[in-house]
């Protein structure tokens, strides 16, 4: 098993296998990925780091404004 972070002594698999188990429904934030650090990536040059779209994309947005006037 993967050691914690060693600034934080609290693994993330402790978390998802002991600690929160039984305790939601739903989990949108796993990802099911194998853990593995940053320098594991293959991340494009172009890649933009920004805020995701929590109210909706364009598109959403355009047709919930139509909806309402």
């Amino acid at each position: 098993m993967r050691q914690a972070h060693p600034n934080t002594g609290y693994p993330m698999r402790r978390w998802v296998f002991e600690d929160a188990r039984g305790r939601y429904d739903i989990d949108l934030g796993d990802s099911h990925v194998d853990c593995s650090t940053v320098g594991d990536l293959t991340v494009p040059a172009d890649l933009v780091l920004d805020y995701g779209t929590d109210a909706g994309g364009d598109r959403l947005r355009s047709l919930v404004a139509d909806g309402y006037g």
